[in-house]
């Protein structure tokens, strides 16, 4: 989901597709209309189940990021800026790597944990201050760089950019995209914060970080665009037709469209997953009626596209992919007992489904991995 947070004394607006100032096109593609895409299951077999090991100090929920580094997992517990903890590829868990607090081997916050290499790096700051800090692992000085722009969160791209997600906020901001160079420095600005109407910021995931590719997505745009050397180009784009968010909502009071707008329903893209054969792509539809997660699934030999639709509410095991472990391997994170309770819905071979029986309701969340075929 989306999250509303005021900063203090920042006056914070927003609005769909803002021009930039090396403005890019709209996606040179046909849009995938989201209602004509064709709800059909996914084929997959399930590889493997892998419960995170449960302890009294490493206990998560499903309200997490997930990194896969070094053939196991980092779990970051984004929605409280907390801990990062390292497991291993059998869900063994092996400590935490960041820790949130005060005093030596600490650090005051994370504001977001940036896809790792052999080393790990994160976001964070106080009031108008951001910086990167690189932690060399295993046990190395942190490297701090002092950034010039105040930013929510960030990614190296492939030509050593680092992108920064830095929101609807004038005045501090000009621009909702910067990309900056290896000394913090910028060397290109992309979607201009000329509004007028007072919004407050909207943030999520908005940079999809893969080994070769960076992508972005700007909250309520309709279109995810590639980072590229020095510019953004667009890859794709999205018709949400009547749940797409209508124009009069930037012109209403921030209360009352926002009202208006779950009465009415909208959708939005959540994140993406990439690997060389496929893209699945999440879109939350949201409603009085609760939030759906639209996965479309995009075969890149075929360029065929089809979804299946899971609601939140549903006890859906395939609720929150976390992405793809390989080519074809894909990664979802599920509570225990929603696991336990939705194993009706699933085809488990019969060690698999063996596994279950020693775990508690209330263990830490299981990975499922799933081969697509």
């Amino acid at each position: 989901m989306r999250f509303l947070c005021v900063y203090p004394c920042v006056a914070i607006l927003m609005i769909l597709l803002a021009s930039c100032e090396s403005s890019p096109d709209s996606s040179p593609f046909d849009p995938i209309v989201l209602m004509e895409v064709v709800e059909d299951s996914f084929s997959w077999e399930i590889k493997e189940l892998i419960p995170l090991e449960t302890r009294s100090d490493n206990l998560i929920s499903t309200q997490v990021e997930l990194r896969f580094w070094d053939d196991g997992y980092l779990i970051w517990e984004s929605q409280q800026q907390g801990d990062v903890h390292y497991f291993l590829s059998d869900g063994a868990y092996a400590g935490k790597l960041l820790e949130v607090g005060e005093g030596p081997d600490k650090v005051a916050r994370i504001s977001h944990l940036l896809r790792p290499t052999n080393d790990l790096e994160i976001l964070t700051g106080q009031g108008m201050d951001t910086e990167l800090i690189r932690f060399p692992m295993p046990k190395g000085t942190p490297e701090s760089t002092k950034l010039s722009v105040l930013g929510f969160s960030a990614e190296w791209s492939p030509s050593e950019r680092l992108a920064v997600y830095a929101g609807h906020n004038l005045p501090v901001s000009d621009h909702r995209l910067y990309l900056l160079d290896e000394e913090g420095g910028i060397v290109g600005r992309f979607l201009e914060n000329d509004y007028s109407n007072d919004m407050m910021p909207i943030t999520g995931v908005n940079l999809y970080s893969f080994p070769d590719r960076l992508f972005f997505h700007d909250s309520f745009d309709d279109v995810i665009y590639e980072v590229v050397g020095d510019s953004i180009t667009p890859h794709v784009s999205f018709d949400f037709g009547r749940m797409a968010v209508p124009a009069e909502f930037w012109e209403e009071d921030l209360m009352e469209g926002f009202m208006k707008l779950n009465e009415r329903g909208f959708a939005d893209v959540y994140r993406m997953h990439d690997s060389e054969s496929y893209s699945l792509f999440e879109i939350y539809v949201q409603s009085m009626q609760g939030v759906e997660n639209h996965q479309v699934l995009l075969d890149k030999s075929s360029n065929r596209l089809k979804k299946q639709v899971l609601h939140q509410h549903d006890s859906a095991v395939f609720y929150q992919p976390v992405g793809f472990r390989s080519d074809r391997e894909l990664v979802f994170l599920v509570e225990m007992k929603t696991l336990k309770s939705g194993v009706g819905q699933m085809e488990l071979a019969p060690g698999l489904r063996d596994q279950l029986e020693g775990w508690a309701d209330d263990d830490n969340p299981v990975l499922i991995v799933v081969a697509l075929r």
